[in-house]
């Protein structure tokens, strides 16, 4: 299966400046917009995958190095813009 994991890239603030908002609003209309941006918000930030050889642990690369736990991640509110400091 594909897993799908959040990135810097999957928030309004940043969507919007590289122009994905506008050309989804150009396209689709805004409600579709504030539908994938709930997506977004949805989306995990990490995924463990386990196979046979072994465990990976996937992140994007944005993800704060002050988190240092499994149980930081998964504290975290994944339903709100993400800080960009």
């Amino acid at each position: 299966g594909v897993i799908l994991i959040r990135g810097n890239h999957e928030s309004e603030t940043v969507s919007s400046f590289f122009g994905f908002k506008d050309e989804c609003l150009k396209k689709y209309g805004e409600v579709l917009y504030h539908l994938i941006l709930n997506a977004f918000e949805s989306m995990p930030i990490g995924a463990l995958l386990v196979a046979n050889w072994g465990r990976v642990f996937g992140v994007h690369g944005g993800i704060s190095p002050n988190l240092k736990s499994m149980e930081e991640i998964q504290a975290l509110n994944r339903q709100c813009e993400p800080a960009l400091d």
